[in-house]
Protein backbone atom coordinates (compact mmCIF):
# COMPACT_ATOMS: atom_id res chain seq x y z
CA UNK A 1 0.00 0.00 0.00
CA UNK A 2 1.65 3.23 -1.17
CA UNK A 3 0.77 6.79 -0.15
CA UNK A 4 1.45 9.88 -2.26
CA UNK A 5 3.05 12.99 -0.80
CA UNK A 6 3.85 16.53 -1.98
CA UNK A 7 6.40 18.84 -0.21
CA UNK A 8 5.66 22.58 -0.44
CA UNK A 9 8.24 25.25 0.49
CA UNK A 10 9.51 28.42 -1.20
CA UNK A 11 13.04 27.52 -0.17
CA UNK A 12 14.24 24.83 -2.63
CA UNK A 13 17.02 23.69 -0.31
CA UNK A 14 14.42 22.77 2.32
CA UNK A 15 11.93 21.10 -0.03
CA UNK A 16 14.64 19.14 -1.86
CA UNK A 17 16.28 18.20 1.43
CA UNK A 18 13.06 16.81 2.86
CA UNK A 19 12.34 14.98 -0.39
CA UNK A 20 15.76 13.41 -0.90
CA UNK A 21 17.39 12.86 2.49
CA UNK A 22 14.67 10.71 4.05
CA UNK A 23 14.06 7.16 2.63
CA UNK A 24 10.31 7.71 2.25
CA UNK A 25 9.91 4.61 0.07
CA UNK A 26 10.78 2.44 3.05
CA UNK A 27 7.68 3.77 4.77
CA UNK A 28 5.49 3.18 1.73
CA UNK A 29 5.44 6.85 0.71
CA UNK A 30 5.98 8.11 -2.82
CA UNK A 31 7.10 11.73 -3.07
CA UNK A 32 5.38 12.88 -6.25
CA UNK A 33 7.25 16.22 -6.29
CA UNK A 34 7.82 19.57 -4.67
CA UNK A 35 6.04 22.91 -5.02
CA UNK A 36 7.29 26.50 -4.61
CA UNK A 37 4.14 27.96 -3.05
CA UNK A 38 0.47 27.34 -2.34
CA UNK A 39 -0.64 28.11 -5.88
CA UNK A 40 1.93 25.75 -7.39
CA UNK A 41 0.87 23.10 -4.87
CA UNK A 42 -2.83 23.44 -5.76
CA UNK A 43 -2.04 22.91 -9.44
CA UNK A 44 -0.02 19.77 -8.70
CA UNK A 45 -2.66 18.40 -6.32
CA UNK A 46 -5.31 18.89 -9.01
CA UNK A 47 -3.10 17.23 -11.61
CA UNK A 48 -2.99 14.12 -9.42
CA UNK A 49 -6.68 14.48 -8.53
CA UNK A 50 -5.78 14.52 -4.89
CA UNK A 51 -2.84 13.35 -2.79
CA UNK A 52 -2.59 11.55 0.53
CA UNK A 53 -0.11 13.77 2.42
CA UNK A 54 1.03 17.38 2.13
CA UNK A 55 4.03 18.82 4.04
CA UNK A 56 3.88 22.59 3.66
CA UNK A 57 5.50 25.76 4.89
CA UNK A 58 3.30 28.56 6.25
CA UNK A 59 4.88 31.73 4.86
CA UNK A 60 5.07 31.58 1.05
CA UNK A 61 4.40 34.03 -1.82
CA UNK A 62 1.21 33.95 -3.91
CA UNK A 63 -0.75 31.57 -1.66
CA UNK A 64 0.61 30.76 1.78
CA UNK A 65 0.28 27.54 3.78
CA UNK A 66 -2.94 28.56 5.48
CA UNK A 67 -4.60 29.40 2.15
CA UNK A 68 -3.41 26.07 0.77
CA UNK A 69 -4.84 24.26 3.82
CA UNK A 70 -8.14 26.10 3.34
CA UNK A 71 -8.34 24.88 -0.28
CA UNK A 72 -7.42 21.31 0.66
CA UNK A 73 -9.97 21.13 3.48
CA UNK A 74 -12.66 22.23 1.04
CA UNK A 75 -11.84 20.10 -2.00
CA UNK A 76 -9.70 17.21 -0.67
CA UNK A 77 -10.85 16.67 2.94
CA UNK A 78 -9.18 13.25 3.16
CA UNK A 79 -5.71 14.69 2.55
CA UNK A 80 -3.50 14.84 5.64
CA UNK A 81 -1.50 18.06 6.22
CA UNK A 82 1.69 18.59 8.22
CA UNK A 83 2.67 22.25 8.50
CA UNK A 84 6.19 23.62 9.16
CA UNK A 85 7.00 27.21 10.02
CA UNK A 86 9.71 29.50 11.23
CA UNK A 87 7.17 31.40 13.33
CA UNK A 88 6.31 30.18 16.77
CA UNK A 89 3.04 32.06 16.90
CA UNK A 90 -0.05 30.56 18.54
CA UNK A 91 -2.43 32.23 16.05
CA UNK A 92 -0.81 30.37 13.12
CA UNK A 93 -0.96 27.03 14.89
CA UNK A 94 -4.53 27.62 16.06
CA UNK A 95 -5.72 28.52 12.55
CA UNK A 96 -3.87 25.53 11.08
CA UNK A 97 -5.55 23.11 13.50
CA UNK A 98 -8.95 24.57 12.64
CA UNK A 99 -8.24 23.72 8.99
CA UNK A 100 -7.49 20.08 9.82
CA UNK A 101 -3.69 20.30 9.95
CA UNK A 102 -2.51 17.28 11.97
CA UNK A 103 0.83 18.63 13.21
CA UNK A 104 2.61 21.99 13.33
CA UNK A 105 6.44 21.83 13.35
CA UNK A 106 8.95 24.62 13.76
CA UNK A 107 11.99 25.14 11.55
CA UNK A 108 14.58 23.84 11.49
CA UNK A 109 12.71 20.55 11.22
CA UNK A 110 13.81 17.83 13.58
CA UNK A 111 13.92 14.78 11.30
CA UNK A 112 13.36 12.30 14.14
CA UNK A 113 10.34 14.27 15.30
CA UNK A 114 9.01 14.41 11.71
CA UNK A 115 9.43 10.64 11.30
CA UNK A 116 7.68 9.98 14.63
CA UNK A 117 4.77 12.16 13.54
CA UNK A 118 4.75 10.46 10.13
CA UNK A 119 4.66 6.97 11.71
CA UNK A 120 1.61 7.90 13.78
CA UNK A 121 -0.02 9.51 10.78
CA UNK A 122 0.67 6.48 8.58
CA UNK A 123 -0.80 4.14 11.18
CA UNK A 124 -3.92 6.28 11.35
CA UNK A 125 -4.20 6.54 7.55
CA UNK A 126 -3.77 2.78 7.07
CA UNK A 127 -6.51 2.09 9.58
CA UNK A 128 -8.83 4.62 7.95
CA UNK A 129 -8.01 3.36 4.47
CA UNK A 130 -8.65 -0.25 5.48
CA UNK A 131 -11.99 0.72 7.01
CA UNK A 132 -12.89 2.75 3.94
CA UNK A 133 -11.88 -0.04 1.56
CA UNK A 134 -13.83 -2.64 3.54
CA UNK A 135 -16.87 -0.39 3.38
CA UNK A 136 -16.43 0.11 -0.35
CA UNK A 137 -16.00 -3.64 -0.92
CA UNK A 138 -19.10 -4.39 1.15
CA UNK A 139 -21.16 -1.85 -0.80
CA UNK A 140 -19.77 -3.11 -4.12
CA UNK A 141 -20.56 -6.75 -3.27
CA UNK A 142 -24.15 -5.91 -2.27
CA UNK A 143 -24.51 -3.82 -5.41
CA UNK A 144 -23.32 -6.70 -7.61
CA UNK A 145 -25.82 -9.04 -5.96
CA UNK A 146 -28.64 -6.55 -6.53
CA UNK A 147 -27.69 -5.41 -10.02
CA UNK A 148 -26.51 -8.73 -11.51
CA UNK A 149 -28.17 -11.56 -9.59
CA UNK A 150 -31.45 -10.03 -8.47
CA UNK A 151 -33.53 -7.15 -9.80
CA UNK A 152 -31.40 -4.30 -11.19
CA UNK A 153 -32.51 -0.83 -10.17
CA UNK A 154 -30.14 1.81 -11.58
CA UNK A 155 -31.93 4.56 -9.63
CA UNK A 156 -31.00 3.05 -6.25
CA UNK A 157 -27.22 3.30 -6.25
CA UNK A 158 -25.09 3.97 -3.17
CA UNK A 159 -23.45 7.43 -3.22
CA UNK A 160 -20.12 5.66 -2.70
CA UNK A 161 -20.48 4.04 -6.14
CA UNK A 162 -22.57 6.53 -8.07
CA UNK A 163 -19.69 8.19 -9.94
CA UNK A 164 -17.26 5.29 -9.75
CA UNK A 165 -15.92 3.62 -12.87
CA UNK A 166 -15.66 -0.17 -12.68
CA UNK A 167 -13.76 -2.85 -14.56
CA UNK A 168 -15.19 -6.34 -15.14
CA UNK A 169 -13.48 -9.70 -15.61
CA UNK A 170 -15.29 -13.03 -16.04
CA UNK A 171 -13.38 -16.25 -15.38
CA UNK A 172 -14.66 -19.67 -16.43
CA UNK A 173 -13.02 -23.05 -15.93
CA UNK A 174 -12.43 -25.15 -18.98
CA UNK A 175 -14.02 -28.63 -18.98
CA UNK A 176 -15.92 -27.83 -15.77
CA UNK A 177 -18.55 -30.47 -16.56
CA UNK A 178 -15.99 -33.22 -16.06
CA UNK A 179 -15.06 -31.73 -12.68
CA UNK A 180 -18.71 -31.89 -11.62
CA UNK A 181 -18.79 -35.61 -12.40
CA UNK A 182 -15.36 -36.31 -10.93
CA UNK A 183 -15.42 -34.43 -7.62
CA UNK A 184 -17.55 -34.73 -4.52
CA UNK A 185 -19.60 -31.72 -3.41
CA UNK A 186 -17.00 -30.84 -0.79
CA UNK A 187 -14.16 -31.11 -3.31
CA UNK A 188 -16.07 -28.97 -5.79
CA UNK A 189 -16.77 -26.37 -3.09
CA UNK A 190 -13.06 -26.28 -2.23
CA UNK A 191 -12.13 -25.89 -5.91
CA UNK A 192 -14.43 -22.87 -6.25
CA UNK A 193 -13.27 -21.33 -2.98
CA UNK A 194 -9.64 -21.58 -4.13
CA UNK A 195 -10.60 -20.12 -7.49
CA UNK A 196 -12.32 -17.11 -5.88
CA UNK A 197 -9.50 -16.58 -3.38
CA UNK A 198 -6.96 -16.60 -6.22
CA UNK A 199 -8.89 -13.91 -8.11
CA UNK A 200 -9.14 -11.77 -4.96
CA UNK A 201 -5.43 -12.26 -4.18
CA UNK A 202 -4.51 -11.08 -7.68
CA UNK A 203 -6.55 -7.91 -7.09
CA UNK A 204 -4.77 -7.29 -3.80
CA UNK A 205 -1.34 -8.02 -5.27
CA UNK A 206 -1.96 -5.42 -7.97
CA UNK A 207 -3.39 -2.85 -5.52
CA UNK A 208 -6.87 -3.12 -7.03
CA UNK A 209 -9.88 -2.70 -4.78
CA UNK A 210 -12.69 -5.04 -5.78
CA UNK A 211 -14.66 -8.21 -5.09
CA UNK A 212 -15.41 -11.54 -6.75
CA UNK A 213 -18.78 -13.27 -6.93
CA UNK A 214 -20.05 -16.44 -8.62
CA UNK A 215 -22.94 -15.42 -10.85
CA UNK A 216 -23.32 -18.93 -12.32
CA UNK A 217 -21.91 -22.29 -11.42
CA UNK A 218 -18.93 -21.81 -13.76
CA UNK A 219 -18.75 -18.02 -14.05
CA UNK A 220 -16.86 -15.94 -11.50
CA UNK A 221 -17.42 -12.19 -11.83
CA UNK A 222 -14.52 -10.06 -10.61
CA UNK A 223 -15.32 -6.35 -10.41
CA UNK A 224 -12.89 -3.65 -9.29
CA UNK A 225 -12.60 0.11 -9.15
CA UNK A 226 -10.78 1.60 -12.11
CA UNK A 227 -7.81 3.79 -11.26
CA UNK A 228 -6.70 6.18 -13.96
CA UNK A 229 -3.20 5.71 -15.30
CA UNK A 230 -3.09 2.19 -13.83
CA UNK A 231 -2.87 -0.50 -16.48
CA UNK A 232 -4.57 -3.88 -16.07
CA UNK A 233 -1.79 -5.68 -17.98
CA UNK A 234 0.03 -7.03 -14.92
CA UNK A 235 -3.22 -8.09 -13.26
CA UNK A 236 -4.20 -10.05 -16.39
CA UNK A 237 -0.73 -11.61 -16.61
CA UNK A 238 -0.93 -12.74 -12.99
CA UNK A 239 -4.44 -14.14 -13.44
CA UNK A 240 -3.39 -16.07 -16.55
CA UNK A 241 -0.51 -17.58 -14.62
CA UNK A 242 -2.48 -18.47 -11.48
CA UNK A 243 -5.68 -19.56 -13.30
CA UNK A 244 -4.01 -21.35 -16.19
CA UNK A 245 -6.93 -23.74 -16.83
CA UNK A 246 -9.48 -20.91 -17.04
CA UNK A 247 -10.79 -18.57 -19.69
CA UNK A 248 -10.22 -14.96 -18.59
CA UNK A 249 -12.72 -12.67 -20.32
CA UNK A 250 -12.10 -8.95 -19.87
CA UNK A 251 -14.36 -6.00 -20.58
CA UNK A 252 -11.81 -3.50 -21.96
CA UNK A 253 -13.84 -0.41 -21.11
CA UNK A 254 -15.06 0.91 -17.77
CA UNK A 255 -18.71 0.74 -16.74
CA UNK A 256 -20.90 2.48 -14.20
CA UNK A 257 -23.20 0.73 -11.77
CA UNK A 258 -26.29 1.41 -13.87
CA UNK A 259 -24.63 -0.48 -16.77
CA UNK A 260 -23.57 -3.53 -14.76
CA UNK A 261 -26.56 -5.77 -15.45
CA UNK A 262 -26.64 -5.24 -19.21
CA UNK A 263 -22.86 -5.42 -19.73
CA UNK A 264 -22.44 -8.59 -17.65
CA UNK A 265 -25.38 -10.25 -19.45
CA UNK A 266 -23.92 -9.32 -22.83
CA UNK A 267 -20.50 -10.63 -21.81
CA UNK A 268 -21.98 -13.98 -20.74
CA UNK A 269 -23.76 -14.26 -24.09
CA UNK A 270 -20.59 -13.26 -25.94
CA UNK A 271 -18.60 -16.11 -24.37
CA UNK A 272 -20.76 -18.61 -26.24
CA UNK A 273 -20.39 -16.79 -29.55
CA UNK A 274 -16.66 -17.47 -29.48
CA UNK A 275 -14.98 -20.15 -31.62
CA UNK A 276 -14.38 -23.54 -30.04
CA UNK A 277 -10.73 -23.34 -29.09
CA UNK A 278 -8.80 -22.94 -25.85
CA UNK A 279 -8.12 -19.32 -24.96
CA UNK A 280 -6.40 -18.01 -21.84
CA UNK A 281 -7.44 -14.42 -22.44
CA UNK A 282 -10.22 -12.89 -24.51
CA UNK A 283 -11.72 -9.42 -24.77
CA UNK A 284 -15.38 -8.53 -24.93
CA UNK A 285 -16.44 -6.53 -27.98
CA UNK A 286 -19.56 -4.41 -27.99
CA UNK A 287 -20.23 -5.15 -31.64
CA UNK A 288 -21.50 -8.69 -31.93
CA UNK A 289 -20.43 -10.69 -34.93
CA UNK A 290 -23.06 -12.21 -37.16
CA UNK A 291 -23.64 -15.79 -36.07
CA UNK A 292 -24.03 -18.47 -38.70
CA UNK A 293 -27.07 -20.57 -37.81
CA UNK A 294 -27.26 -24.11 -39.18
CA UNK A 295 -28.83 -27.40 -38.26
CA UNK A 296 -27.59 -30.96 -38.50
CA UNK A 297 -28.81 -33.26 -41.31
CA UNK A 298 -31.98 -35.05 -40.15
CA UNK A 299 -30.78 -38.32 -41.62
CA UNK A 300 -27.93 -38.29 -39.08
CA UNK A 301 -30.49 -38.02 -36.28
CA UNK A 302 -32.53 -40.92 -37.69
CA UNK A 303 -29.50 -43.10 -38.30
CA UNK A 304 -28.17 -42.39 -34.83
CA UNK A 305 -31.50 -43.26 -33.22
CA UNK A 306 -31.64 -46.56 -35.13
CA UNK A 307 -28.09 -47.40 -34.10
CA UNK A 308 -28.93 -46.66 -30.46
CA UNK A 309 -32.04 -48.84 -30.50
CA UNK A 310 -30.05 -51.66 -32.13
CA UNK A 311 -27.08 -51.13 -29.79
CA UNK A 312 -24.77 -50.88 -32.80
CA UNK A 313 -21.90 -49.22 -30.92
CA UNK A 314 -19.49 -48.99 -33.84
CA UNK A 315 -22.19 -47.32 -35.93
CA UNK A 316 -22.93 -44.89 -33.09
CA UNK A 317 -19.25 -43.92 -32.90
CA UNK A 318 -19.10 -43.44 -36.66
CA UNK A 319 -22.22 -41.24 -36.85
CA UNK A 320 -21.10 -39.06 -33.94
CA UNK A 321 -17.71 -38.56 -35.60
CA UNK A 322 -19.46 -37.54 -38.82
CA UNK A 323 -21.66 -35.08 -36.94
CA UNK A 324 -18.77 -33.50 -35.04
CA UNK A 325 -16.79 -33.19 -38.26
CA UNK A 326 -19.82 -31.50 -39.85
CA UNK A 327 -20.00 -28.98 -36.97
CA UNK A 328 -16.29 -28.29 -37.28
CA UNK A 329 -16.51 -27.74 -41.03
CA UNK A 330 -19.30 -25.21 -40.52
CA UNK A 331 -17.16 -23.18 -38.04
CA UNK A 332 -20.06 -22.76 -35.66
CA UNK A 333 -19.76 -21.29 -32.18
CA UNK A 334 -19.79 -23.13 -28.86
CA UNK A 335 -23.24 -21.82 -27.95
CA UNK A 336 -24.70 -23.00 -31.27
CA UNK A 337 -23.10 -26.44 -30.92
CA UNK A 338 -24.62 -26.77 -27.45
CA UNK A 339 -28.06 -25.81 -28.80
CA UNK A 340 -27.79 -28.36 -31.65
CA UNK A 341 -26.54 -31.14 -29.38
CA UNK A 342 -29.32 -30.41 -26.89
CA UNK A 343 -31.94 -30.56 -29.68
CA UNK A 344 -30.40 -33.81 -30.95
CA UNK A 345 -30.59 -35.47 -27.53
CA UNK A 346 -34.20 -34.34 -27.06
CA UNK A 347 -35.15 -35.75 -30.49
CA UNK A 348 -33.48 -39.09 -29.76
CA UNK A 349 -35.19 -39.30 -26.36
CA UNK A 350 -38.58 -38.59 -27.96
CA UNK A 351 -38.10 -41.26 -30.63
CA UNK A 352 -36.99 -43.82 -28.06
CA UNK A 353 -40.09 -43.06 -25.97
CA UNK A 354 -42.33 -43.44 -29.02
CA UNK A 355 -40.74 -46.69 -30.12
CA UNK A 356 -40.43 -48.32 -26.73
CA UNK A 357 -43.66 -46.91 -25.27
CA UNK A 358 -41.92 -46.26 -21.96
CA UNK A 359 -40.54 -43.41 -19.90
CA UNK A 360 -36.78 -43.44 -19.23
CA UNK A 361 -35.52 -43.65 -15.66
CA UNK A 362 -33.09 -41.19 -14.10
CA UNK A 363 -31.48 -39.71 -17.23
CA UNK A 364 -29.38 -36.59 -16.49
CA UNK A 365 -27.92 -35.47 -19.79
CA UNK A 366 -24.84 -33.26 -20.11
CA UNK A 367 -26.53 -31.07 -22.70
CA UNK A 368 -29.42 -30.36 -20.36
CA UNK A 369 -26.95 -28.47 -18.12
CA UNK A 370 -26.54 -24.69 -18.21
CA UNK A 371 -24.23 -23.63 -21.05
CA UNK A 372 -21.54 -22.23 -18.72
CA UNK A 373 -20.98 -25.73 -17.32
CA UNK A 374 -20.28 -26.98 -20.85
CA UNK A 375 -17.35 -24.65 -21.60
CA UNK A 376 -15.13 -26.91 -23.68
CA UNK A 377 -12.15 -26.17 -25.88
CA UNK A 378 -12.41 -28.63 -28.77
CA UNK A 379 -14.84 -30.44 -31.02
CA UNK A 380 -13.32 -33.70 -29.79
CA UNK A 381 -14.69 -32.98 -26.31
CA UNK A 382 -18.07 -32.12 -27.86
CA UNK A 383 -18.06 -35.62 -29.38
CA UNK A 384 -17.16 -37.14 -25.99
CA UNK A 385 -20.09 -35.34 -24.35
CA UNK A 386 -22.50 -36.55 -27.05
CA UNK A 387 -21.32 -40.14 -26.56
CA UNK A 388 -21.69 -39.77 -22.78
CA UNK A 389 -25.29 -38.64 -23.23
CA UNK A 390 -25.99 -41.53 -25.61
CA UNK A 391 -24.70 -43.98 -22.99
CA UNK A 392 -27.06 -42.44 -20.46
CA UNK A 393 -29.99 -42.75 -22.86
CA UNK A 394 -29.11 -46.41 -23.43
CA UNK A 395 -29.00 -46.99 -19.67
CA UNK A 396 -32.14 -44.93 -19.01
CA UNK A 397 -34.18 -47.00 -21.45
CA UNK A 398 -32.56 -50.27 -20.27
CA UNK A 399 -31.51 -51.06 -23.83
CA UNK A 400 -28.70 -53.36 -22.68
CA UNK A 401 -31.04 -55.61 -20.68
CA UNK A 402 -31.92 -58.97 -22.25
CA UNK A 403 -35.65 -58.21 -22.45
CA UNK A 404 -35.09 -54.97 -24.38
CA UNK A 405 -35.94 -56.61 -27.73
CA UNK A 406 -39.15 -57.97 -26.22
CA UNK A 407 -40.37 -54.37 -25.90
CA UNK A 408 -39.89 -53.90 -29.61
CA UNK A 409 -41.48 -57.17 -30.59
CA UNK A 410 -44.43 -56.77 -28.23
CA UNK A 411 -45.19 -53.48 -29.87
CA UNK A 412 -44.73 -54.97 -33.35
CA UNK A 413 -47.08 -57.87 -32.56
CA UNK A 414 -49.70 -55.53 -31.10
CA UNK A 415 -49.56 -53.47 -34.29
CA UNK A 416 -49.80 -56.57 -36.54
CA UNK A 417 -52.81 -57.90 -34.62
CA UNK A 418 -54.56 -54.56 -35.09
CA UNK A 419 -53.84 -54.20 -38.80
CA UNK A 420 -53.38 -57.77 -40.16
CA UNK A 421 -56.56 -57.46 -42.22
CA UNK A 422 -55.01 -54.59 -44.22
CA UNK A 423 -52.30 -54.84 -46.86
CA UNK A 424 -49.65 -54.93 -44.14
CA UNK A 425 -45.92 -55.37 -44.95
CA UNK A 426 -42.84 -56.09 -42.84
CA UNK A 427 -41.36 -52.73 -43.91
CA UNK A 428 -44.38 -50.92 -42.48
CA UNK A 429 -44.05 -52.61 -39.07
CA UNK A 430 -40.28 -52.04 -39.00
CA UNK A 431 -40.90 -48.33 -39.60
CA UNK A 432 -43.43 -48.20 -36.78
CA UNK A 433 -40.91 -49.49 -34.24
CA UNK A 434 -38.08 -47.54 -35.88
CA UNK A 435 -35.72 -50.36 -36.84
CA UNK A 436 -34.46 -51.68 -40.16
CA UNK A 437 -36.53 -54.32 -42.01
CA UNK A 438 -33.72 -56.88 -41.85
CA UNK A 439 -33.23 -56.37 -38.12
CA UNK A 440 -36.99 -56.58 -37.61
CA UNK A 441 -37.22 -59.87 -39.52
CA UNK A 442 -34.42 -61.34 -37.42
CA UNK A 443 -35.94 -60.27 -34.08
CA UNK A 444 -39.44 -61.33 -35.16
CA UNK A 445 -38.29 -64.85 -36.04
CA UNK A 446 -36.50 -65.12 -32.69
CA UNK A 447 -39.60 -63.98 -30.81
CA UNK A 448 -42.34 -65.95 -32.63
CA UNK A 449 -40.49 -68.81 -34.32
CA UNK A 450 -42.18 -67.74 -37.58
CA UNK A 451 -41.39 -65.39 -40.38
CA UNK A 452 -43.57 -62.31 -40.90
CA UNK A 453 -45.79 -63.75 -43.68
CA UNK A 454 -46.38 -66.96 -41.77
CA UNK A 455 -47.46 -65.06 -38.70
CA UNK A 456 -49.80 -62.72 -40.62
CA UNK A 457 -51.33 -65.58 -42.57
CA UNK A 458 -51.88 -67.44 -39.31
CA UNK A 459 -53.82 -64.47 -37.87
CA UNK A 460 -55.87 -64.13 -41.05
CA UNK A 461 -56.74 -67.83 -41.17
CA UNK A 462 -57.82 -67.81 -37.49
CA UNK A 463 -60.06 -64.83 -38.14
CA UNK A 464 -61.50 -66.42 -41.29
CA UNK A 465 -62.28 -69.61 -39.34
CA UNK A 466 -64.28 -67.55 -36.85
CA UNK A 467 -66.16 -65.79 -39.64
CA UNK A 468 -66.91 -69.08 -41.40
CA UNK A 469 -68.40 -70.47 -38.20
CA UNK A 470 -70.27 -67.40 -36.94
CA UNK A 471 -71.39 -65.46 -40.01
CA UNK A 472 -73.30 -66.11 -43.22
CA UNK A 473 -70.76 -64.18 -45.31
CA UNK A 474 -69.74 -65.75 -48.59
CA UNK A 475 -66.24 -67.13 -48.73
CA UNK A 476 -64.89 -64.48 -51.14
CA UNK A 477 -66.32 -61.79 -48.81
CA UNK A 478 -64.54 -63.36 -45.83
CA UNK A 479 -61.30 -63.49 -47.87
CA UNK A 480 -61.48 -59.74 -48.44
CA UNK A 481 -62.34 -59.01 -44.80
CA UNK A 482 -59.23 -60.79 -43.51
CA UNK A 483 -56.88 -59.16 -46.05
CA UNK A 484 -56.83 -61.32 -49.19
CA UNK A 485 -57.65 -59.69 -52.50
CA UNK A 486 -57.44 -62.97 -54.45
CA UNK A 487 -59.94 -65.68 -53.60
CA UNK A 488 -57.76 -68.44 -55.05
CA UNK A 489 -54.73 -67.45 -52.93
CA UNK A 490 -56.91 -67.32 -49.82
CA UNK A 491 -58.11 -70.85 -50.42
CA UNK A 492 -54.50 -72.09 -50.88
CA UNK A 493 -53.33 -70.48 -47.66
CA UNK A 494 -56.36 -71.67 -45.70
CA UNK A 495 -55.91 -75.26 -46.89
CA UNK A 496 -52.21 -75.14 -45.99
CA UNK A 497 -52.97 -74.11 -42.41
CA UNK A 498 -56.20 -76.04 -41.77
CA UNK A 499 -55.83 -79.08 -44.05
CA UNK A 500 -59.11 -78.41 -45.89
CA UNK A 501 -60.72 -75.74 -48.02
CA UNK A 502 -62.84 -72.95 -46.50
CA UNK A 503 -66.00 -74.54 -47.96
CA UNK A 504 -65.21 -77.91 -46.40
CA UNK A 505 -64.35 -76.25 -43.06
CA UNK A 506 -67.75 -74.51 -42.97
CA UNK A 507 -69.54 -77.77 -43.77
CA UNK A 508 -67.67 -79.69 -41.09
CA UNK A 509 -68.15 -77.10 -38.38
CA UNK A 510 -71.83 -76.62 -39.29
CA UNK A 511 -72.58 -80.33 -39.01
CA UNK A 512 -70.84 -80.45 -35.64
CA UNK A 513 -72.92 -77.56 -34.39
CA UNK A 514 -76.17 -79.25 -35.55
CA UNK A 515 -75.51 -82.41 -33.52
Amino acid sequence: MTYSMLIVDDEPIISRGLANTIPWHEKGIEVVGTAMDGEDAINKINEHKGLDIIITDVKMPNKDGLELATYISQYYPNTEIIMISGYDEFSYAQRAMQLGVKDYLLKPVDIDQLLTIMDKLMQKMKLERNEQEQKQQHVLLNTLIEQVLEYPNPTQVSPILKEQKLKIILTMKWDYYFDINKFTEDELRELKNNWKQTADQMLSKNSRLGVSLFIRSNILLTCFFDTENQSSDQLLTDMQHQLSDHLIFLCPFTVQVKQLHSVVSQMVDAVFQMPIKREKLAFYEKKTKEVKMITYPKEMEQNLTNAILHLEMEEIQSIVQQMVYYFQEQHITLGHVIELARALMQAIMKQCQDVLQMEPSGIKLAFHQDPDILLVDSFIVIGELILMDIERIIDGFHLTQPDHNDWLMDRAIAYIKEYFASDIKAQEVANVINISPNYFSSLFKQKTGKNFNEYVNGLRVEESKRLLMETPFKIHEIAEQVGYNEYKYFVEVFKKFVGMTPTKYRQVTSSRLER
